[in-house]
């Protein structure tokens, strides 16, 4: 018997400094994040998180971090995209990361939808889709 469909609840991407990852991701979203903690600690896997509720992300800092940048070239995550509801939205992103002089590569439009790439402090890769189906037809 085959498991029913299981979405994605949350993703968790580790940084190397947390407070200066909190603080640019709170500029991002426009929040802090709704929980700030430390797990495990005395442990070889302590580390310290930060979490949003929307989008449902937390960061992790592991004591022994390692200092190597992101690379969507290395095995595991390519980047972590973002849904936004329509091309005003994601003009208004546009916007938001200009006046954040948050670098980005502007709107790509592709048969499958659109988006806006960008990177976190660590590198890594962010995306803001639309997916082209939920554009909605201008006549």
């Amino acid at each position: 018997m085959k498991p029913p469909p299981a979405p994605i609840t949350h993703v968790a991407l580790t940084v190397r400094d947390l407070g200066r990852s909190v603080a640019w991701y709170t500029k991002l979203f426009g929040e802090p994040p709704s929980f700030e903690g430390e797990f495990l600690r005395g442990t070889e896997n302590h580390y310290t998180v930060a979490i949003w509720r929307i989008p449902n992300l937390g960061l992790h800092c592991f004591a022994d971090v390692k200092p190597e940048s992101f690379s969507a070239r290395r095995v595991g995550l390519d980047h972590l995209a973002l849904t936004c509801g329509s091309d005003d939205d994601m003009q208004a992103w546009v916007e938001h990361l200009d006046r954040l002089s948050v670098p980005h590569g502007g709107v790509l439009h592709e048969p499958y939808g659109s988006g806006l790439s960008f990177v976190d402090p660590d590198g890594i890769a962010l995306e803001i889709f639309l997916a082209a189906k939920d554009r909605i037809a201008v006549a």
